[in-house]
């Protein structure tokens, strides 16, 4: 049976990869969630491992994808494979934990769930943090289930331990991990002294990993940083006005993730009139969260309504670049599940079956209320939801086998009655779905506009510009006020010698988002290279107000003090410059020659 689940679930990402390998996502998009990824693993690879940051992503993952590149040479297909063998060990690890629960025939439905899921197969093809934490979630899930058996300080210093690099792969496990030990310990009927002992062990170990990330965040940074500096911003994303029932991007942030960082860090500073540290920037988010929630209490509570059903609706709110190309051109999806719309009815049937036997499944029940307060606490997207879809899958196991079972001892009135059960729950679960028809739509064109904006930027730094600007225009029609959009459309007019366009394009990205920190940038840099240096310092300066290590906007802002003959302005810049790329001989060669110029 273990054989079958694995040759099973190796086949479907076999058959996946066959033609994703012909898509235009692989081997990865720029600009998307995986080039993030990308980009930091090979910065680790080459040696800066600590960063002199907060950590604004998952660190485990960044970390784990460079120790595999210095493996395999940067060999991105090799990953995938090691994901997707990593998926085939999820399954597993879902049949063992259905085991335990129920049967093994239930183990066997849950495993096959997991395997023909095509979601799960898709985050494999990523580099995303996804694959990782759903395997190490569904691992500390099965320890805790065994964790009764086990209790002593040693193993519940080590659960500490392990939930801590959990928690820092992705951190909702939390919502899970804390209420779960308690659950356990409990029950085993301990001593009130034994239960706190136990329980502070617990917490020694995971205080441990998480003191390890805030000393870490202190040394680099002189601040603490508690998991990831971008918790504000997500939290603000998922409740303010403007947000909906699944990701709604707020129109004052880019539509990128590494756009919205530097806007979030941005409008907070201008808004505070100071510097500001990454947690005081992610409090600034998450205060303007709180006052729309203390001041629009209704509303809030009508956005949470939203919130639940699109989470325990049928549909997938899919939102990386990749999904567009890749759902389109591979064939075996066509015969795999998408979505939960088969398996979320079956799910609550066996919630409703499996409450008869409350105390043995308490902590399924546990996992699934916890896992979706942590989505529905910040916004729904699939990459959130689908740690919550295993959970799901055991319950519809359950209800999987219990009708089959109720077939094979001939009982057609109890059948019947359960067929009617999971005929109205799939009704429900369809309505569901049919009111989120406008987020649904909105979905799509969001996955699509990132697809087209992804590609313009490959074309873009691969020099033709001409795709470039094709994929900008199908971006434009889906997002024609996005002003990365607008942005763009304005270096590549640079680059094609339409300044005059280009200096329009890059003035109206100004006008769409002021805090657009690149836009003031490229707009000084067209300024220089037309020998117009007052008005680039103009637009140069408040680049550098905005963002004030940003060395390329420092650096054009020095040369064009010097064109006009303001010496010290120039020379003032050009140090600073130096001071802040110790470790980068390139830039440092370029300063010292524009200093030795200077002393002429």
């Amino acid at each position: 049976m273990i054989l079958f689940i694995f040759a099973i679930a190796l086949f479907f990402r076999a058959a996946f990869f066959w033609d994703y390998k012909n898509t235009a996502a692989f081997p990865l998009m720029p600009y998307s969630d995986s080039d993030f990824y990308y980009q930091r693993a090979n910065e680790i690879a080459a040696g800066d491992i600590f960063n002199s940051k907060a950590f604004m992503r998952w660190p485990v993952y960044a970390y784990l994808l460079a120790f595999l590149f210095k493996l395999s040479a940067t060999n991105i297909a090799f990953v995938y494979w090691l994901q997707f063998l990593l998926g085939v060990c999820s399954c597993l690890l879902l049949y063992f934990v259905a085991r335990i629960l129920f049967n093994q025939s239930v183990g066997f439905i849950a495993a096959l769930f997991y395997a023909w899921y095509g979601l799960f197969v898709f985050y494999e093809g990523l580099l995303l943090y996804v694959t990782v934490s759903l395997f190490l979630n569904l691992l500390f899930f099965l320890m805790l289930l065994r964790l009764k058996d086990k209790l002593n300080n040693r193993n519940l210093f080590g659960m500490g331990v392990f939930l801590g690099i959990c928690a820092i792969t992705q951190g909702n496990i939390l919502f899970l991990g804390a209420p779960g030990i308690v659950w356990v310990l409990w029950q085993a009927g301990l001593k009130f002294r034994k239960l706190i002992s136990y329980f502070l062990c617990f917490i020694l170990g995971l205080g441990l990993i998480l003191g390890a990330l805030l000393l870490r965040s202190y040394i680099v940074e002189k601040d603490l940083v508690l998991f990831t500096g971008n918790t504000g911003v997500n939290f603000y994303i998922g409740n303010n006005p403007q947000a909906g029932s699944v990701l709604t991007w707020p129109k004052e942030l880019s539509g990128t993730s590494e756009g919205m960082l530097k806007d979030a860090r941005v409008i907070a500073k201008i808004s505070t009139g100071r510097e500001l540290k990454s947690s005081e920037v992610s409090r600034f988010w998450m205060n303007k969260a709180a006052d729309f929630i203390k001041k629009s209490p209704g509303d809030y509570l009508k956005l949470l309504s939203k919130k639940v059903t699109a989470l325990f609706g049928p549909q997938e709110w899919v939102y990386e670049p990749e999904y567009y190309p890749v759902f389109a051109k591979v064939r075996i999806f066509k015969i795999m599940f998408l979505d939960l719309t088969f398996i979320l009815p079956l799910a609550f049937l066996g919630m409703a079956l499996n409450l008869r036997n409350f105390k043995k499944t308490a902590l399924l029940y546990l996992a699934v209320i916890t896992l979706s307060a942590g989505i529905i606490l910040f916004f729904v997207q699939a990459k959130f939801r689908v740690m919550l879809a295993p959970f799901f899958m055991l319950f519809a196991a359950s209800a999987a086998y219990s009708l089959w079972d109720l077939i094979k001892r001939r009982k057609a009135a109890q059948f019947m009655s359960l067929l009617l059960i999971l005929l109205l729950f799939f009704t429900l679960s369809k309505r569901q779905g049919m009111n989120l028809a406008a987020a649904k739509q909105e979905q799509g064109n969001m996955a699509e506009f990132r697809y087209h904006f992804s590609k313009a930027i490959g074309y873009e730094q691969g020099l033709d510009y001409k795709s470039a600007l094709d994929e900008l225009i199908l971006a434009e029609r889906i997002r024609p006020d996005n002003h990365n959009i607008i942005f763009s459309f304005g270096s590549i007019y640079y680059y094609l010698n339409r300044l005059n366009e280009a200096e329009a394009k890059f003035k109206q990205a100004i006008s769409v988002s002021p805090f657009f920190t690149d836009a003031y940038y490229n707009l000084g840099f067209l300024y220089n290279q037309m020998q117009r240096y007052e008005e680039a310092i103009a637009v140069l300066k408040k680049a550098v107000f905005l963002e004030p290590d940003d060395i390329a906007a420092r650096f054009e802002l020095a040369k064009a003090y010097k064109a006009k003959g303001m010496f010290q302005e120039s020379r003032s810049e050009f140090e600073f410059i130096l001071k802040k790329t110790k470790n980068q001989p390139a830039n440092q060669a370029a300063v010292k020659k524009e200093l030795l110029d200077l002393d002429r």
